[in-house]
């Protein structure tokens, strides 16, 4: 699974000791980055020497004074959609509830499942050795994501987009059609 988070070795490429990145960085925590925008520039005798650049658009989530790293989490791709993990293409099928161990149909193998929630995170495992390709669940930001559920998402190898709860009118044209998931750019299309 992808990582959301990008450690960048500012310290290193600016060849600086980590102490001193204060003195070189032209970004805060807590600010959002635009790919290209300049993170941090070392400057001798007025003369630019060398400049890091994010290699992503993303927020600037932890500086490490003692390492000299900067953390960049990604920004999540507006797509009216959401944000998610993996890719897969497969027919879309709705579930009538919430997937839990119990109501898992072994039939889903080799298709994406939407639902409504996850009513336990042994679900996803399940879903997993079930040979379900992805999911596609209606929250809108990760930190509605349970840490069990979360966990669990992040290291399985389902693909997963989580959806805005007001997309379902959109996915319902999409049930029973062969559909293409990307969780990365946080997308549900027809295939």
């Amino acid at each position: 699974m992808k990582t959301q988070t990008r450690i960048i070795e500012l310290a290193k490429e600016l060849k600086i000791k980590p102490r001193r990145l204060v003195n070189f960085l032209l970004v805060s925590l807590g600010k959002s980055v635009a790919k290209g925008q300049i993170l941090a520039q070392k400057k001798t005798m007025g003369f630019i020497t060398k400049t890091v650049r994010a290699p992503e658009a993303g927020t600037v989530d932890k500086i490490e004074a003692t390492t000299g790293r900067l953390f960049l989490t990604r920004a999540s791709k507006k797509t009216g959609f959401g944000f998610g993990w993996g890719k897969a293409k497969a027919v879309l099928v709705k579930a009538k509830a919430e997937l839990s161990l119990k109501n898992l149909n072994p039939d889903w193998r080799d298709k994406i499942i939407w639902a409504e929630a996850i009513s336990e995170p042994g679900a996803i495992f399940k879903a997993e050795v079930l040979g379900i390709e992805g999911l596609i669940l209606p929250i809108e930001t990760r930190e509605e994501l349970q840490d069990s559920c979360q966990e669990l998402v992040e290291a399985s190898e389902l693909a997963v987009v989580f959806v805005k709860p007001g997309v379902s009118e959109k996915l319902k044209q999409l049930v029973g059609k062969q559909v293409m998931i990307d969780g990365q750019k946080g997308s549900v299309s027809e295939a």
